[in-house]
């Protein structure tokens, strides 16, 4: 895996393999607070808005950082077929939406740069799409987010998807976590296979080709 990666970086993005935390496991820092009574960012409102128009009714979705639960609380009401699976690292999170009868299909307590745990819990090959607004945001090294964006794309059905906003992918916290722009986001994308395109002036999809 670790030669996987140092090729990745030469050949595509030209980050030295040296871009790393030094840890086998993600030291990442996950979050800026707990979500619960805040309300949604415009770039979670964008992509919820954007997927209001899109979606079918029979998708299989898994909300990467559940925050407020405004996501899955709307698509229960408008398009209660489509499955929602959701993931935080927040136990308050997670109250919160039992606590206000917000059903998810799933919704699990873990750190979304463990590989491991991912696929454990969902396996291979089970999403249709994957939001999540703050891709890189993160991000403890650029070692952990190339593992991040591979399983990502180890969850995903075939013509599954990701979907980020320019934002939210730029954002990081302070001197932490990675800011990356389209540009960016594409090379790394091609190193893994994935087409990285536009949705719209905002949104990023991220699939699965």
């Amino acid at each position: 895996m670790k030669q996987f990666i140092k090729e990745l970086y030469s050949k595509y993005y030209q980050w030295k393999y040296s871009a790393s935390c030094g840890s086998e496991s993600p030291q990442a820092e996950y979050y800026d607070a707990c979500w619960t009574n805040l309300p949604s960012t415009p770039d979670q409102v964008r992509i919820e808005d954007y997927l209001k128009k899109e979606l079918r009714g029979h998708e299989k979705i898994l909300h990467i950082g559940i925050g407020n639960s405004l996501f899955a609380k709307s698509f229960r009401l408008i398009a209660p077929s489509v499955e929602i699976h959701g993931i935080t690292c927040d136990q308050l999170e997670i109250e919160h939406a039992q606590k206000n009868g917000i059903v998810y299909k799933t919704v699990f307590e873990t750190n979304k740069y463990d590989p491991h745990a991912l696929k454990k819990l969902y396996g291979y090959g089970n999403f249709d799409i994957i939001i999540d607004n703050n891709l890189s945001s993160f991000s403890c090294c650029n070692q952990h987010f190339f593992l991040l964006l591979k399983t990502y794309a180890q969850l995903l059905a075939p013509n599954g998807w990701i979907i980020t906003d320019r934002v939210g992918l730029a954002y990081r916290r302070e001197e932490k976590g990675l800011s990356l722009n389209y540009s960016e986001l594409k090379r790394i994308g091609k190193a893994l296979g994935l087409n990285v395109c536009w949705k719209t002036d905002y949104l990023i999809a991220v699939e699965n080709l």
